[in-house]
């Protein structure tokens, strides 16, 4: 997928796969689902929609993807749900819009549907499938907005990612252009937008400018996986950002490599490549425990040695705020030193550095 950050210290006979923008998440089937409690902008009444989502079913049945509303009366419901074992249901409660699908688990797909207040449609990886002009709407708030579950139940059973909610009843060609790529999120009519990037934590962040912030409930980090593969986020630059606690080896050097790829605008996978760069090295550690004692005109100090170092540099001045433009001494191959020729009675300021041979 795009954008998935491997390191290595061996030309990639061995990688650890470091990170990747790309997030999604996994739904047990059983009791996962994500809660919005603030919910001011989404839909309701006879208003005017689109929910757009993609979605990775590890079996089909009664498999709620997101949904609101008056469950159990009439036209007070917008729900998006796999329905039996091949289709897929738009249901506002009685006054269903259904399309049969086949058995579409085992792959990500998308959907979307949409209202613009005398049409409801139902579209499949960007394609037509059904739609209909059912009587009017009247869902009376969306205090009870959950993704991966809906009539507070009906479990979603697979991977959710993108939930994107509008305002707006998008065309075809709008759904079709932006459906695999990511938004800015300041996007008109878009009210709220949970890409599944965060990647841990119970938090789920809108990307929408409304801040509609989404709670995950009986999950855990285990259930931030990676994203679809079919979805191509591209932006110019990224920035990834390592730390020595994730995998990797305090001292050692490391190849990065980048993978991408690269898709046409519907989609489909042309190529893929990557890039590898001359490298980066861990930093070591500092030394820990530095400590001093005076004699006649000298100081000796001391220090806990650090794994890996090959030697130590002592900065130091008379003058506190030590850092490395300060006077050096360098190659110190124990740990300890004793500095000679100091005046006595005068104060005197110390910072050591470990090193080795990437520095």
């Amino acid at each position: 997928c795009y954008g998935t950050l491997m390191v290595s210290s061996d030309n990639f006979s061995n990688c650890v796969q470091m990170a990747s923008p790309n997030k999604a998440l996994d739904f047990d089937g059983t009791n996962d689902y994500v809660a919005v409690s603030n919910h001011s902008s989404i839909p309701v009444g006879n208003e005017s929609y689109t929910i757009e989502a993609w979605f990775y079913a590890d079996q089909m049945g009664t498999r709620g993807i997101v949904g609101w509303g008056n469950y159990g009366s009439f036209n007070q419901v917008t729900a998006l749900r796999l329905h039996g074992s091949n289709g897929i249901r738009h249901y506002w409660w009685a006054a269903d819009l259904d399309v049969t699908t086949g058995d579409i688990s085992g792959a990500w797909h998308h959907v979307a549907v949409t209202w613009d207040g005398t049409n409801r449609k139902l579209y499949l990886d960007g394609v037509y499938k059904n739609g209909d002009q059912p009587s009017a709407h009247a869902v009376p708030n969306a205090s009870n907005f959950r993704i991966g579950s809906t009539n507070n139940s009906e479990y979603f059973d697979g991977k959710i990612d993108e939930i994107r909610i509008w305002s707006e009843a998008r065309t075809q060609q709008e759904i079709q252009a932006t459906m695999n790529n990511t938004l800015t999120g300041s996007e008109s009519g878009l009210v709220a937008y949970y890409k599944m990037n965060d990647g841990s934590g119970t938090s789920l962040a809108d990307s929408s400018s409304n801040s509609n912030t989404a709670t995950l409930n009986n999950m855990t980090d285990s259930d931030w996986i990676q994203g679809n593969a079919s979805f191509s986020d591209s932006p110019s630059s990224m920035t990834f950002t390592l730390d020595p606690s994730d995998n990797l080896t305090v001292g050692t050097t490391y190849l990065t490599r980048v993978t991408t790829g690269v898709k046409d605008a519907a989609g489909n996978e042309m190529s893929s490549q990557y890039e590898t760069s001359s490298g980066f090295s861990t930093l070591l550690p500092a030394p820990d425990n530095l400590s001093a004692s005076g004699a006649n005109n000298t100081i000796t100090l001391t220090w806990n040695s650090v794994s890996g170092a090959t030697s130590y540099t002592l900065f130091w001045d008379n003058v506190s705020g030590i850092d490395s433009s300060d006077t050096a001494i360098t190659s110190i191959t124990n740990d300890n030193y004793t500095h000679s020729n100091m005046d006595n009675g005068s104060t005197y300021y110390y910072k050591v550095a470990a090193v080795n041979s990437s520095g």
